[in-house]
């Protein structure tokens, strides 16, 4: 076994200006490309509203009117315009019913966000939060439509007893630290039965200051165990790095949503630059920030096209845009205009590449894994993706709540399109097909995907 060494994210630039970063870069990407159009979609997407709580059911309505992709899903659209307004007296009870109307879209990935689920995607993005460090899914039916109590809240998955599963427990974590693993069954909170909450309502409860105190009882097989945990800040890695035999750098990549990940990888790169070829680890990583994904190709290749998008504007017009690396920038163009950007550096050297990918490989990952492919830059090794080549926005509709909309399409350089993880299901397929199994948290070089990588680099030599 050889155990990673973690990158830690480092402190970078502050938080505001890595915002305003991501903000400028979304508005080149799905705004200011035509530039006529920039100003109005930028205070469509940015501008927080205020409104009553039927104004915020009204704006989700026509928000997701005017922005998804398949319009075919607006079955009987107007009949959800004014169904609520005279059930509609809080704004809880707007985004209880807002949901009601997202959900007979019949796309997993649309959804209304209350504004404690805004606050956690932003505290997630920023990469440190106060807490414990467990995560969760949220659990589906089977119709693909996430699970709620009667207040509208999303529930957890859950054990066969009715109990919220444990997704992962972040590396470094109080949660870690106290011995917590994923798949363990979560029984009480501080002595609180939370056979019944939400998602919302765990998060609620193991949130606080800073180092205070929460009892965790939780069940392991037919084991129950409780520990004391001690709440602190936690900075999340989500990029992990190893020397393994015969000097191959791995390199892990848990996901794209936090918005330090290319400095993390750029970082990790360096750590690795004396090694002689390259294995980079996609494995479970569901996805994230497209822009994060075009900003880490250009550290593994010259030049180039990554993708091509094909977005839903706000309205009735589409538009599509390519995403292009050049030795000397990274170039978004549509209408045959290019608009050149900053790109990092290759940083890989054209060493010997291997991405690893599994059926949990999904979307933006989905993106590195088959540019590098198309490309002739990298093997891909592993078993077919997910298939999710779709993506969503977020439109604020008041008060601090937000519709998560699927408005876009990804191509691959190719032109191959992976799927709709729905109903609809591609993937990007492996060069070399290798079954096996990988929970995230050990690499083991037995495992025999990353055998089959090592050696297949191996033959290749430096």
């Amino acid at each position: 076994m050889f155990a990673p060494r973690l990158h830690e994210p480092g402190k970078g630039t502050r938080w505001y200006w890595r915002t305003l970063q991501v903000l400028l870069f979304t508005l080149v990407c799905l705004i200011l490309l035509p530039l006529y159009f920039g100003l109005n979609w930028a205070g469509y997407y940015l501008v927080e509203k205020s409104a009553t709580p039927v104004e915020i059911y009204h704006n989700t309505w026509r928000a997701v009117r005017d922005n998804i992709y398949d319009r075919d899903r607006l079955k009987q659209w107007d009949e959800w315009e004014h169904k609520f307004d005279d059930r509609i007296q809080t704004d809880a009870d707007a985004v209880f019913y807002a949901r009601l109307m997202v959900a007979s879209l019949d796309d997993p990935y649309s959804w209304v966000l209350d504004p404690n689920d805004t606050k956690a995607s932003y505290n997630a993005a920023f990469g440190k939060f106060v807490g414990v460090g467990i995560e969760f899914d949220i659990a589906l039916d089977p119709a693909g439509q996430p699970l709620v109590t009667p207040a509208g809240k999303a529930l957890p998955v859950r054990s066969a007893e009715g109990l919220p599963v444990v997704r992962n427990v972040l590396r470094g974590s109080p949660a870690q630290a106290a011995g917590l693993q994923r798949g363990d069954v979560l029984e009480a909170i501080d002595g609180k039965k939370v056979d019944a909450l939400s998602i919302d309502e765990i998060r609620e409860l193991l949130q606080g200051d800073s180092g205070t105190v929460v009892s965790l009882t939780y069940r392991r097989g037919n084991q129950a165990v409780t520990r004391t945990v001690t709440r602190r800040e936690i900075s999340v890695p989500v990029v992990s790095t190893a020397i393994l035999p015969g000097n191959v750098g791995y390199l892990r990549i848990e996901h794209w949503s936090q918005l330090d990940t290319v400095e993390q990888i750029r970082d990790a790169m360096m750590e690795l630059d004396k090694c002689d070829s390259l294995i980079v680890d996609m494995r479970n990583n569901p996805g994230g920030l497209v822009h994060l994904v075009f900003q880490s190709l250009a550290m593994f290749m010259d030049e180039g096209l990554i993708a091509t998008e094909h977005v839903r504007l706000p309205g009735d017009d589409y538009m599509t845009y390519k995403v292009r690396l050049t030795p000397n920038s990274l170039q978004l163009s549509t209408l045959s205009v290019p608009l050149p950007l900053p790109r990092e550096k290759n940083l890989s050297r054209n060493r010997p590449l291997v991405v690893l990918v599994n059926e949990n490989t999904a979307s933006a990952s989905e993106i590195f894994a088959s540019t590098l492919k198309e490309s002739g830059r990298a093997l891909i090794i592993g078993k077919t993706s997910f298939g999710k080549g779709i993506g969503q926005t977020y439109v604020p509709v008041g008060n601090g709540v937000r519709l998560r909309i699927t408005n876009f399409r990804t191509f691959t350089p190719h032109g191959n399109w992976v799927g709709d993880a729905h109903r609809l299901r591609y993937g990007v397929t492996p060069d070399i097909d290798v079954d096996g199994m990988f929970d995230g948290r050990v690499i083991d070089a037995t495992d025999p995907q990353l055998s089959r990588a090592l050696d297949f680099l191996r033959k290749k030599g430096p």
